[in-house]
């Protein structure tokens, strides 16, 4: 082809079509896998205690009030966090967003709702047996303050039910310090913090 009929070829593609089309191919990708997952995750719908290194008060852990539950195109998870001390004045973070499978692990990808300044990504070893009692991962995201540096930390989910009362279960939620007796010993032991020997790595604890 004549190197000008060939310029004039490209000059007339219409600007953005491939883009457009990886775009879509992701997306496709993306909704087929969190469609797949529906069913593998229908057991792990209800209400759970979430337990966490606080990103933004370090040397303290946030308990905060987590759901997944099943929509028609996704299992979806909803968390409130009380960014507070018991009796005292605090504010709070809604996170939602999509749980799907890849492997034999639990994947969450949520986002802070209410400032939209904030993603989070959850990777949870599933439960090994039938009765759910706790989910052990690691969670990634950006700690509040001004600086706002990328970090991660382990995470640990109780599950509680499929019905709670959730102002009473709120009620039990916010900063807590290690040693509360609202955190059970296994899960301060899940959230230790402590690197993998002879490594850099900071890994799920197993339950």
């Amino acid at each position: 082809m004549p190197h000008g009929q060939f310029k004039e070829l490209v000059r007339l593609k219409p600007q953005g079509v491939g883009i457009e089309i990886d775009k879509n191919v992701i997306m496709f990708e993306a909704e087929k896998v969190i469609q797949d997952s529906r069913s593998k995750l229908d057991a792990y719908a209800g209400y759970y205690f979430s337990y966490y290194n606080s990103m933004s008060n370090p040397g303290k852990i946030l308990k905060s009030l987590t759901k997944i539950y099943r929509t028609p195109f996704s299992m979806n998870i909803k968390t409130l966090e009380v960014i507070g001390e018991q009796n005292h004045d605090g504010f709070t973070c809604k996170y939602e967003g999509a749980c799907f499978t890849l492997g034999d692990r639990l994947f969450i990808t949520a986002m802070e709702t209410l400032t939209r300044n904030e993603a989070i990504q959850i990777i949870l070893y599933p439960s090994y047996t039938n009765r759910i009692r706790y989910l052990s991962g690691v969670m990634s995201g950006v700690a509040a303050h001004a600086s706002r540096p990328p970090t991660a930390t382990q995470i640990v989910l109780q599950f509680l039910g499929t019905n709670v009362d959730i102002r009473k279960s709120l009620g039990l939620c916010g900063l807590l310090l290690p040693g509360d007796d609202r955190i059970p010993a296994d899960v301060q032991r899940m959230i230790s913090g402590d690197l993998r020997e002879g490594t850099h790595l900071l890994e799920a604890a197993p339950i």
